[in-house]
This record gives structure tokens, C-alpha cells and sequence, in this order.
């Protein structure tokens, strides 16, 4: 017999496949060992800023890290994981190219589907930025991060 359609005629096993980075990218283990141990170096540099709680779950907190120059720019970085995996420690190397550009980089943290629904999600980043802005401003984000929350924002206000 064979699997029923999930999607848009795929199977659950066709979409499991598809976003299983790990099988389609035949180094993902060493990158992600490495990923993690940039990640934990940079933590070890700049402990000053890190594990800032902007609310009582345990995800919900940010780290900061500074390049050194006074009044730089703030970049956000969200974590990606589809909502469902991963964590902003893993993720603190990608403030690394940032840093060498003299911006200052936050990372956010957020309680994870299905502990979490998108509305709730959505509610803790805007929570987190709220937090991270009365540390510094300017925020900076990349337009696809801000057209991205807003478009979820509007779909599950219309709900």
C-alpha cells in the first residue's frame, strides 16, 4: 500500500526528505561540529553580554556581542530551524562577519514549535526586540527578516 498525500501531493516521507538538511549536504556533521565550536569560542571571547533574559522561559533570552567601535550599528540575528530546532548559541559564529564589518550583533532566542505556536513565536521576537532596543539602537535586520515578520503577523492577525 502506499503513503497517503500529506501536501500538495507529496507524502509525509517525500516531505521529511526534502527538508532533511542533513542527508542532502554530505559534510553537515563536520560543518555543524564546527559551527559549534566557532560558536562557543566567540561565546568564550565576549561573555559579558550573553544568556539576557526577556522573559521567564528558559529560550527566551539574547546574547550581545560587540565589534568595539562606539555607537556601531545593531544587527539581529534569528536563528533559523523552521520554527522547530536549533538555538542561538549555535548559531553566535554567524556575528563573526558582522563584527569584522563594525556592527554590533544580537542573537535571539525563542521558545520552539510545538512547545509554541506561531503566534506565540511571533509575540517573543517582537518581546526580544523590544528588550534588545532598551540596550541599543539602532536595529538593523535584513529586509527579507522584517518583510517575513510582518507578512506572519498579518496572516495570523486576519485569523
Amino acid at each position: 500500500m502506499s503513503e497517503p498525500l500529506a501536501w500538495n501531493g507529496f507524502t509525509q516521507g517525500a516531505l521529511d526528505a526534502a527538508y532533511n538538511n542533513m542527508a542532502a549536504v554530505a559534510d553537515s556533521a563536520q560543518r555543524l561540529a564546527d559551527r559549534s565550536g566557532r560558536s562557543a569560542l566567540l561565546r568564550r571571547r565576549q561573555p559579558d553580554e550573553i544568556d539576557i533574559a526577556y522573559g521567564p522561559a528558559p529560550r527566551q533570552g539574547f546574547d550581545m556581542f560587540r565589534c568595539g567601535a562606539a555607537g556601531a550599528p545593531l544587527l539581529v540575528f534569528l536563528h533559523g530551524g523552521w520554527w522547530q530546532r536549533n538555538n542561538r548559541q549555535v548559531f553566535s559564529c554567524m556575528a563573526e562577519g558582522p563584527l569584522a564589518l563594525g556592527l554590533d550583533v544580537a542573537l535571539t532566542g525563542y521558545t520552539l514549535a510545538p512547545d509554541a505556536r506561531l503566534t506565540q513565536i511571533v509575540a517573543e521576537v517582537r518581546a526580544a526586540l523590544g528588550a534588545i532596543a532598551t540596550r541599543q539602537a539602532p536595529l538593523l535586520a535584513p529586509p527579507h527578516f522584517a518583510f517575513h515578520l510582518r507578512s506572519v503577523e498579518a496572516l495570523l492577525r486576519d485569523r
